[in-house]
């Protein structure tokens, strides 16, 4: 009796302990990380755009959440959010973020007054020595009320020739080598895609 006893209290004090460190056990279906799509959106006020939210578990498997997450902004003023569709109110900047089992994942959304018709980049077709160094860049775009704005901070760029000369999110290109290369900035906006392009020659 008392053997059997001693095993039932053993046993049991298992199972409470277990429970008690029940935060130490992860479902290898439970999520890990979360992406929204698109990353960057630059668009004008009365427009919808639509998210998604895309996560992936601790066992690597994708699980698409759009319709799950609990969706919020930052800024209710500039952009409302429900299941993923955004509607932008008002000129200025938002985060969306995406909450579902305690993970987020986020976006930016900047307003315009205006849809954003073009990109420029200066310096534009530049020819410079390899021992310079360094090229700072600027995109500048246009809109469709033909007022300009800065936007080299919110365009991604790129390099046609990394060998020739790399670039980082701030439009900073670093000379590599001897050569020519396409240098790229774009952003999506809610209508698509708006690219403007360069060129840089090394010397």
């Amino acid at each position: 009796m008392f053997v059997r006893v001693t095993a039932l209290i053993a046993t049991l004090s298992l199972v409470f302990m277990l429970a008690g460190c029940g935060d130490f056990f992860v479902s290898g279906d439970s999520l890990q990380t979360i992406t929204v799509t698109p990353a960057s959106t630059l668009t004008p006020t009365g427009q919808t755009i639509n998210l998604t939210a895309n996560g992936v578990t601790v066992d690597g498997v994708g699980k698409d959440v759009t319709s799950t997450a609990k969706w919020t902004s930052s800024s209710s003023n500039v952009a409302t959010v429900n299941a993923g569709v955004v509607t932008t109110v008002a000129a200025g900047t938002a985060t969306i973020t995406a909450e579902a089992d305690g993970v987020e994942g986020s976006a930016k959304i900047t307003v315009t007054n205006s849809a954003l018709q073009s990109i420029s980049i200066t310096p534009n077709n530049s020819t410079v020595f390899q021992s310079q160094g360094t090229v700072q860049f600027k995109a500048t775009g246009t809109f469709e009320d033909n007022s300009t704005a800065d936007l080299t901070n919110s365009v991604t760029w790129t390099s046609g020739t990394t060998s020739a000369a790399t670039i980082n999110s701030s439009g900073l290109a670093t000379l590599v080598g001897f050569g020519t290369t396409s240098i790229t900035a774009k952003i999506n906006t809610s209508t698509g895609t708006v690219t403007g392009t360069t060129n840089l020659t090394v010397q």
